[in-house]
């Protein structure tokens, strides 16, 4: 990665600049140009609907598709499948890297302890507890509690405390692991560890990890070769407190995770995401984490496409992690806490900064693939931001134009939409089924209308895909674009 102090400022500020840029200038076109060509605005909405809704097709495809590779890899006995077909292979270390901040010590707790239930050996299973300084003596001495408990049951448990007033980071996920990472490798010559036998998991305090986690991506890894250039992608599902947590937070977690197995149907469009792994030796060329964003998990996907000059792809395991939907005291807190989780997501796109300068001073770099992800990138952003307004709204946007109104097209124009919109919603029904067949059996008992809500809740979609889609990738690019920056805000969840 190039030295960022030394790229002009202007340069930067322009490409924070573009995402809000087309985002607000796809937004207002069909707005102001309906005053002037309402014809070709009614024609740009029906063609628009009509993509959308080819494309839903495509998508409700790829998740059902997903959703058999998933139910086929819960069915695979991966430790054994391993050590049929791989034998000969000398078993590589996991490390297990869990930032550590404000949460509950049982919620960690309980991380650590869906290890012990690992179909692979405990010995080679490690965990490094990434403590931040800035969450106070108790998280220090909490860490200190888990590893008495733990380092007897496992390989090893291993804490670093990052501190808190470091030069040139923000607060945020990122340089934390950085330095915990960076502080456990100076430990593997004392440990007898090579640096390329170390898989390496970087997750969320809160994820409980699937029996066969390791198993899985051990087979993954051998089956590619052990190839560096390689990210390896797990389905975050969020089924910890899915139970307990509010109808409309059920329907973003779960389309959350829903998205995620919909790109992991056509790897070559696959990004990271919450929950992924590499071997240590690829972590280190990638230069570790970016220390300057927010966002860790999206932006890792870039800095090691840059570190190997574009030859790099992302695997997907469909092996499940389990993790927290967001849940706070009370409906305010809990909504609140989650458009600031979206909002944070949705500052990825200032990936767009950091990739630009990069491929701008790469010559090693294949043009075509500057310009495929530089299309991918913006591709996963600006719709995020404009596709549900469009939607929803901009099929009214010709009927300000009093002239238009009398015509033929006016007149047809919300009927067509309308049906339009109708038909691309038919495929919140595979989200409903799907969520319903993945959702876990409740800890306790609850009363049928809980339960019956499992299914109701799919009504409110359209909604949240405004409110907690939309709205928060606006917010995030406008704030970007005026150089206003955001602050990691960590996302408190109950269970």
């Amino acid at each position: 990665m190039i030295d960022r102090s030394k790229i002009p400022h202007i340069e930067i500020r322009f490409f924070e600049i573009v995402p809000a840029f087309l985002t607000w200038a796809i937004l207002l076109a069909p707005f102001l140009l309906s005053f002037y060509l309402p014809r070709g605005v009614a024609i740009f909405v029906i063609l628009f609907d009509i993509y959308w809704l080819l494309r839903s097709i495509r998508l409700n495809i790829d998740l059902l598709q997903s959703y058999r590779h998933l139910r086929s890899s819960l069915h695979i006995q991966w430790h054994e499948k391993l050590r049929t077909d791989y034998s000969d292979k000398k078993l590589p270390w996991h490390v297990f890297l869990f930032p550590y901040y404000n949460e509950d010590i049982d919620i960690l707790r309980a991380s650590i302890e869906s290890l012990l239930y690992q179909k692979y050996p405990l010995e080679k299973v490690l965990v490094v507890l990434a403590v931040e300084e800035r969450g106070g003596d108790q998280i220090r001495k909490n860490a200190e509690i888990l590893c008495q408990e733990f380092k007897e049951k496992l390989g090893g448990m291993f804490m670093y405390i990052h501190p808190g007033n470091i030069s040139g980071e923000v607060k945020g996920k990122g340089p934390n692991i950085t330095f915990a990472v960076q502080s456990f490798e100076k430990e593997l010559p004392r440990l007898a560890i090579d640096l390329n036998d170390v898989l390496i998991s970087s997750i969320d305090t809160d994820a409980k990890l699937h029996p066969e986690h390791c198993a899985s991506f051990t087979y993954a890894y051998f089956k590619n070769d052990k190839n560096p250039n390689t990210i390896y992608q797990f389905i975050p599902m969020y089924h910890n407190n899915i139970w307990d947590t509010h109808a409309l937070m059920r329907v973003v977690a779960t389309s959350s995770s829903f998205w995620l197995m919909m790109e992991a149907n056509n790897p070559e469009k696959l990004k990271t995401f919450a929950c992924y792994g590499m071997c240590l030796s690829t972590l280190k060329k990638a230069d570790y984490w970016d220390k300057t964003s927010i966002i860790e998990d999206g932006v890792q996907y870039w800095r090691n496409l840059v570190a190997f000059d574009g030859d790099h792809k992302v695997v997907p395991i469909f092996i499940p992690v389990y993790q927290d939907a967001v849940l706070n005291e009370g409906y305010f807190r809990t909504y609140v806490g989650q458009y600031v989780q979206l909002r944070r997501w949705a500052w990825g796109a200032s990936d767009f900064a950091l990739i630009m300068p990069e491929f701008l001073r790469n010559k090693r770099i294949p043009v075509s693939i500057k310009i495929s992800e530089t299309a991918r990138l913006l591709g996963s952003h600006i719709p995020r931001a404009t596709a549900p307004l469009l939607l929803f709204v901009s099929g009214w946007f010709p009927l300000l134009n009093v002239e238009f109104r009398d015509t033929v097209l006016a007149f047809n124009l919300p009927i067509i939409t309308s049906n339009l919109l109708t038909l691309s919603m038919l495929g919140i029904s595979t989200a409903l089924v799907l969520s319903i067949m993945l959702l876990p059996s409740p800890r306790k008992p609850y009363p049928f209308w809980k339960r019956s809500m499992h299914a109701i809740q799919w009504v409110f979609a359209p909604f949240v895909t405004i409110i907690f889609g939309a709205i928060p990738a606006i917010d995030a690019q406008t704030r970007l674009a005026f150089g206003k920056r955001l602050e990691f805000v960590v996302t408190e969840k109950k269970r």
